[in-house]
Formats: C-alpha cells, structure tokens, sequence
C-alpha cells in the first residue's frame, strides 16, 4: 500500500505587500499530499489543516489541503480511499477570487474507489472580488476522472460562509460533487449536511450541495442529496439551491433523490434571483 498523509500544517498570511497586485496567479495551500501507483492500494488522508489572513492578490487559488491520487493502470488495481476532514480557510479583508476548504482529486483507477470530504469550513470575512469570472468559494470540492471500478464519493457537513458588500461569486457551494468517468461498474455520491451561507452583492449559482456526473458507460448510478441548506443574508443570486444535481448518463440503472434540503431568502438588496429547494436534471 502506498500512503500519505498531511495533517494539522498551519499557514498565516502576514504582510500582504508581500503578494503580487498586477494579475500574477498565486497558489496557497495549508496541506498538500499525492499518491500515485501502477495498480497497488492507495491511501490519502488531509486533516486539519488551516490558512487564515488577508490577501491583497485578485487572482489567487486557494486551498486548505489539497489530495492528488492516480492508479496508472488500465485495469486490475487495488483499492484507492482518500479523505478530507475538518480543513479550514479563514480570510478578514482583502481579496478572494478562488477559495476551497479542501479539494480531492482522483485523476485515474483501475481499482474501486472511496472518497470522502468531511467538515471542511471556508470563512471569508468583509472580503471583495474584482474579477468578473471563474470567482469560486467551496467548503469542500472532490472531482474524479477515468474511474473504472466502482467509485464511492461522500460529502458530508461543509461549509462556505461568504461576507462582503464588494464580494461577487461565479459558484459558491458548501460542497461540490464532480464526476467526469468511464465507469463500468457502479457509481454512488451522497451529499448530505452542506451549508452555503451568502452575505455580499450576488453569486450567480450558490448551493449547499452540488453533484455534477457525467458516467460514459453502462453504470449503475445513484446520487442522494439530502439535508443541504443555502442561505442569502444579503445580496442575490439567480440561480440558488439547497441543492442542485446534474447527471448524464449513456446507459445503465440511476437513482437521484433530493430529500430535506432548504433555501432561505433573508434578504435581496439587489435585483434579481431564482430560489428552489433543490433541483435534479438528468
């Protein structure tokens, strides 16, 4: 087996003439681990790591772990699980243009696959945002490719908590789910808990869960959101959700069910918005 583990890595943002102003892209991550393998067993676990500051940078991608697995082979592997839990980003001012609490990223498997995200928290406090594109905020993000066994995904208790009267967001979801494979055997995400919490001027898609799958083959698939809750304190968006999924399939049984999810509208001070408590389109 091979495995990897960052856990508990704290990272302050101190100083903030220090970053660049002029567009230059700036990566910042608390907790970065990868694993990769032919066909043996895979292991990858984030935990606990945090970032916290201000940025002056408009352009920078941030993320509280990151975890990188790939099994090389076209078939024949062993079992891949990886997990994200309880990784935080907390921002006071500045700028914020893409913000994850943590990120999973499964690239290839040939053998079956667990992935789960657990309370991982994005807090962004009298924060802005100057770019009018690709502006991102996540408590969790898990995104899988090429996955030829059958594949697990759990996101469960993130958050993403929003706050600025400059601050504009393309996409903002406590978690989200996306599944680009060629599945041949089955695929099962669940979604369950996550919380999106909006007070700034307007996020064009906001939602507390979000599962976005594309399955290539003859898979069996089944997609649960339950429990997920956006809230606008503040601001609009034009399409928000308690929870939103989006499936396609080519062939195969699929199940999708929204139970319990919950949108709620304080206050609009601005013009627009869609609201629904959850949304499935296959």
């Amino acid at each position: 087996m091979v495995t990897t583990t960052a856990s508990e890595n704290k990272l302050h943002l101190a100083g903030a003439a220090a970053f660049p102003t002029d567009g230059t892209a700036v990566y910042i991550t608390g907790g970065d681990a990868s694993v990769s393998s032919e066909t043996g067993k895979l292991s990858l676990t984030t935990e606990k790591n945090s970032i916290d500051g201000t940025l002056t940078s408009a352009t920078s991608v941030v993320r509280g772990a990151d975890g990188k697995l790939d099994q090389l082979a076209a078939a024949g592997g062993q079992a891949i699980t990886a997990s994200a839990a309880e990784n935080t980003v907390t921002l006071t001012g500045g700028k914020a243009f893409q913000v994850d609490g943590s990120r999973l990223l499964l690239s290839r498997a040939a053998g079956a696959a667990d992935l789960h995200a657990a309370k991982n928290r994005v807090v962004l406090t009298n924060a802005a945002s100057e770019s009018d594109s690709n502006v991102t905020f996540r408590g969790s993000y898990i995104e899988a490719h090429d996955a030829k066994g059958s594949l697990q995904i759990r996101a469960e208790e993130n958050t993403v908590t929003a706050d600025g009267a400059a601050l504009k967001a393309n996409e903002m979801y406590g978690s989200h789910v996306q599944l680009r494979n060629s599945n041949a055997g089955t695929t099962e995400a669940t979604v369950t808990a996550n919380r999106a919490l909006m007070r700034g001027k307007k996020a064009d898609t906001l939602a507390g869960g979000y599962a976005d799958i594309i399955s290539s083959e003859n898979a069996a698939l089944t997609v649960k959101l339950t429990g997920n809750t956006a809230e606008v304190q503040s601001g609009t968006s034009y399409h928000a959700y308690g929870a939103f999924a989006k499936t396609e399939q080519k062939d195969g049984a699929g199940d999708v069910t929204a139970e319990g999810n919950t949108i709620t509208v304080t206050k609009l001070t601005d013009d627009g918005g869609s609201f629904t408590g959850a949304k499935a389109r296959l």
